[in-house]
């Protein structure tokens, strides 16, 4: 687990090892100190091929963390978003609302990449 200054960098590849015994390996997409959450992108468990599995793994929860590559450089910067886009995307509330059905994301999703 991270020591106090200590920190993953985006992009890096990580393996892992859960406290029951479970490896999981992916690059990292966010890391946050204070919580100890770690979020890997792994390969889709669905093996669609344009899809990838994010993980978020509290570092609690894990016995063994191994930085397999370190990715030092910056970044690169993040696709402009398109406002008017998101903003006709109808949000969960007002969809269960007008009586349409919701789903819940578990622990492992599939997001496109």
């Amino acid at each position: 687990m991270a020591a106090p200054g200590e920190f993953f960098s985006v992009g890096s590849l990580v393996s892992c090892r859960t406290c029951q015994e479970h490896r999981l390996q992916g690059e990292v997409v966010a890391f946050d100190y204070p919580s100890k959450m770690l979020a890997i992108k792994c390969p889709s468990s669905s093996g669609k091929p344009n899809h990838a599995d994010i993980l978020l793994v509290n570092l609690q929860y894990v016995s063994e963390v191994e930085i397999l590559s370190d990715r030092s450089d910056t970044p690169p910067p993040l696709a402009s978003l398109n406002v008017s886009k998101v903003s006709g995307i109808p949000d969960a509330g007002n969809a269960a609302a007008q009586g349409a059905s919701v789903g819940s994301a578990g622990a492992m999703g599939s997001v496109s990449r």
